[in-house]
This record gives structure tokens, sequence and C-alpha cells, in this order.
């Protein structure tokens, strides 16, 4: 009996005990669903650049092409890789993004971009990839090329890679693509991202945003995948350091830019 009544005291101890733990549990908790996010968005990422290396492969190393006339719907890089991410829409996805922006076809930092129209096709996701590696010789309807002659390159085949653990292919991003330049500067409201109409928008800006807090995750060509921080500390010196960007960031834009494929000619 009093081995019983000791345990019966115990109770409202512990009941008391509980309303304490929870304030220190709950920052925990949410972390630990933070942190699974950005996980799963990762591997998201790393599945689409799989599909595009198998994709290459069998296509003799050529690149995908730069399609999007609405004329032929299937060619546009959504539809082109389905097949080899297993018709799976959630992989061009991240967890922390609800869905489609009920509002436009864009996206922002916490919504993604998706429509039903056109090259689109109902299609939906959250990422973006590098449109510097397109294919710049795809042929629209009309016989002309998708680049004007001076921008042609020899961007038509993978080939070899330079720098492949730093050359960002899939990005979080508020369009299908983006063409960042090593001289863009972010829009302003890294909420919205850059769009259509903005004064000052780039392509850059498409993938300046705020989805993780202050950073994105991205894919580089060699598969692998990670987080790209934004440190505070540089965001104060927003346009002041390194032309508006931060040290972050500043570090990563060659490689976006100018970390392109080796020339295919002759292969």
């Amino acid at each position: 009996m009093n081995r019983s009544a000791f345990r019966f005291l115990e109770l409202p101890v512990v009941v008391s005990i509980l309303p304490l733990l929870l304030p220190i549990l709950t920052p925990s908790l949410a972390q630990t669903r933070k942190f699974t996010k950005v996980t799963v968005c990762q591997r998201n990422l790393r599945q689409l650049q799989v599909a595009y290396t198998a994709y290459a492969a069998g296509w003799r190393t050529r690149l995908l092409p730069y399609i999007c006339d609405g004329a032929r719907p299937d060619a546009f890089w959504m539809q082109t890789l389905q097949s080899y991410y297993a018709q799976s829409g959630q992989i061009r996805r991240c967890p922390g993004v609800p869905g489609k922006n009920p509002e436009s076809y864009w996206g922002t930092a916490s919504w993604g971009w998706g429509g039903s129209g056109g090259w689109m096709n109902g299609h939906y996701g959250s990422f973006g990839i590098r449109g510097w590696l397109y294919d710049i010789m795809s042929e629209r309807p009309d016989g002309k090329y998708n680049y004007p002659s001076q921008d042609r390159y020899d961007w038509e085949c993978t080939g070899r890679t330079f720098s492949p653990g730093v050359a960002a292919v899939w990005f979080d991003c508020n369009w299908v693509d983006a063409w960042p330049y090593h001289a863009d500067g972010p829009y302003p409201d890294l909420s919205l991202g850059s769009q259509p109409g903005q004064p000052g928008q780039t392509s850059m800006g498409r993938l300046c945003i705020t989805r993780h807090d202050w950073s994105i995750n991205l894919a580089v060509a060699d598969g692998g995948a990670s987080g790209t921080a934004w440190y505070s500390q540089c965001w104060r010196a927003w346009f002041t350091v390194a032309h508006g960007w931060p040290f972050s960031v500043r570090d990563l834009r060659p490689a976006l830019r100018f970390a392109t494929l080796s020339s295919c000619r002759g292969s």
C-alpha cells in the first residue's frame, strides 16, 4: 500500500514538470522538422541531377533542349526528365513549399511556380535549372536558334565539366530556370524574388530568395547537393559588400556563371 501511494504522489509532480519542459522541447522539435525539410529538399535536387545525367547518357551527352514555344510542351525539362525521376512531380518541389502560387505562374520564396497552359502543361515545382546549361543549339519550329549567334558558344553536350563540384545546375528558384550572370544583383524583396515587369529585375534575382531562412539549396554537376547560407553580418552590408553581394553568394556567383561546360566541338 505504501509503495502504491508513493507512486500516486509522483504523478502530480510529473504533471507539474511537463509545462516546464514543453517550452524547451518545442523549439527542438521545430528545428528537427525544419532540418528534415532541408534534407528532403537537397535529396530532391540530387534526384533531378541524377535524372539529367541519365538523360544525357541516353542522348550522347547532349544537354536538355531549350524549347518553350508552347507547340511542343513535351520538350521542356519538366516533361523531358519526368520518366527519369519516376513520374513524380514532388521531386521538383521543396517540401517547405506547400504548392504552386495561387496568384501567379511565378513562384516566390514561399510558393512554387506552376500553370496549366502552353509549355507549362500542368507542371509545378519550386526548383529551377541554370539556363546556361541548356542545349543552345536547340532549334525552334521556325528554324531559328534559341540564342543569338554571339551567345552560342559550345554548349551542346556535357563533355567535361569545369569544376563539377561547384558548377550549380539546379537550385531553389521562383521560376523554372535562370541565367545568373556574375554582374547581376538581387531583387530587394527577397521573399518575392525577381519577376518580369519589376524595375531592375535580374535573372540572378530569381534564385536570391529567402526560402530556407537566409539560404537556398542547390545541386552541382557531380551530383552533390548542399545549402548556401547568406551570413547576417554580410546581410547588413548588402549594398556595399562586393557590389551588393553577401560574402557567401559573392563566392558562388562565378561558379554559377563561369563554371560552364567545356567545348564539345569535335567530340
